[in-house]
């Protein structure tokens, strides 16, 4: 009998095998790629995140820094009129004073409703055509203080004007206290905050005028950002989608804070260079982790074939050629594992197999001896009564040949018989 050597493990049991590992090993593959992914977005989100509390932090501190200065006007106003009547020079003293415990503001204007000056301390004093080019008494109305624009006297830090109202015993607005203020304290705020490595962090009023950055040159240049996405966004108060282009020409990635009191926005800007340079760095690591995995997979599926496999395609082969020659010292027995004894298993099969071979060969034969005896027997038993047949058959025909005479002489006894009579 032949028996077929063709290999065909691996489609057999090979593919039953690791076609639960497969899927394991794609169901590891993608909850790694979706760690990845979320690491990624984790990432992002974070370097987000950071921008949001730099300007979440540089808003709170504009806003407290502008509430105290508002809250220590409206109290000096209120002492000027309740304690003395503006009487002028206990109130020039008590202005001294204040401005020597408010470094940021540089001078200090009392008018009243005409205009007129009431008191003055420190640089220049306010213009009285300031209440009809920016309709202060109106602001005054609406949010209680007026802040006017953020302007570059000369080659000085950005001032503003800040002016709050001074009531009488019934609450009736008698004047205006104008000061200017030194807003360095707003260039110092955002150089000191650094965003990742190349980031930085500027200011725009409500017109989209730049006024505050850290190229003082850039802010003495008067710049309008109307055009800027983020800018747009935060004057729409719109959420930031996406990178954009930025006054520097670069894409970046930004968010924008609003400075309620001011009517102000923080914007915080980080260049999608250092973004991507950042994200790159988990882009190669998990790509390495993919690149490992795909790797342990390869060499276990080769470990796998040589290990286990190939010896069982061995395996059958040894047994194939051992039914072909019926020798079952053909099947080798090597290891020392699971697999060496399914081969020594196999080989007291074949050689159990070639015993039952062997006796059915012999019986086979004594039985073909037994039939040829028979068969013999048999023979000679048909002889005989082929023989025995003959004999019958002869003594018929001579019984019927002596009836025949029989007859004939009976019935020329009977003819002789009539004659004589």
């Amino acid at each position: 009998m032949q028996y077929s050597t063709r290999a065909s493990i691996f489609t057999r049991i090979g593919w039953q095998l690791t076609i639960p590992y497969f899927v394991v090993s794609v169901f590891i593959f993608f909850i790694i790629t979706g760690l990845i992914f979320l690491n990624f977005n984790t990432r992002l989100n974070a370097i987000i995140g950071v921008q949001d509390e730099i300007g979440n932090t540089i808003s709170n501190e504009i806003t407290a820094y502008f509430q105290n200065i508002l809250d220590d006007l409206n109290l000096f106003g209120t002492v000027l009129n309740t304690a003395h009547g503006f009487e002028e020079e206990t109130s020039q003293k008590s202005l001294e004073v204040f401005l020597a415990h408010n470094p940021s503001i540089v001078s200090l204007t009392l008018l009243d409703l005409n205009g007129d000056e009431l008191l003055h301390g420190g640089l220049d004093s306010i213009d009285s055509s300031v209440f009809l080019e920016y309709d202060v008494l109106d602001q005054i109305e609406d949010k209680g203080f007026f802040n006017g624009e953020v302007e570059f006297p000369g080659d000085q830090l950005p001032h503003m004007i800040v002016a709050v109202p001074v009531n009488d015993e019934n609450n009736s607005i008698i004047g205006v206290l104008f000061t200017e203020v030194d807003l360095k304290v707003l260039l110092d705020l955002i150089l000191n905050f650094k965003v990742e490595e190349t980031g930085y962090v500027y200011i725009v009023d409500k017109s989209s005028n730049l006024i505050a950055y850290r190229d003082l040159n850039l802010l003495k240049q008067g710049v309008n950002l109307e055009y800027i996405s983020v800018v747009k966004d935060f004057i729409s108060r719109k959420q930031v989608k996406g990178d954009y282009v930025s006054f520097s020409g670069e894409k970046v990635v930004g968010v924008w804070k609003s400075i309620n009191l001011l009517d102000w926005g923080v914007i915080v800007e980080l260049p999608k260079s250092e973004v991507n340079s950042r994200l790159n760095d988990l882009i190669l690591i998990s790509s390495i982790a993919i690149f490992v995995f795909i790797s342990f997979i390869l060499v276990f599926l080769f470990l796998f074939y040589k290990q286990i496999l190939n010896p069982i395609k061995d395996l059958k082969n040894d047994v194939l050629r051992a039914l072909s020659v019926n020798d079952a010292t053909t099947i080798r027995v090597s290891r020392k594992d699971e697999i060496g004894d399914l081969a020594a298993a196999f080989r007291e099969v074949v050689n159990d197999l070639n015993k039952a071979r062997k006796e059915v060969k012999n019986y086979s034969r004594e039985l073909e001896a037994k039939i040829e005896s028979r068969t013999s027997e048999l023979q000679m038993r048909n002889e005989d009564l082929e023989r025995f047949n003959s004999l019958i058959v002869g003594r018929e025909l001579k019984m019927v040949e002596l009836k025949n005479k029989i007859k004939e002489l009976e019935e020329k006894l009977k003819v002789k018989e009539i004659d004589e009579n």
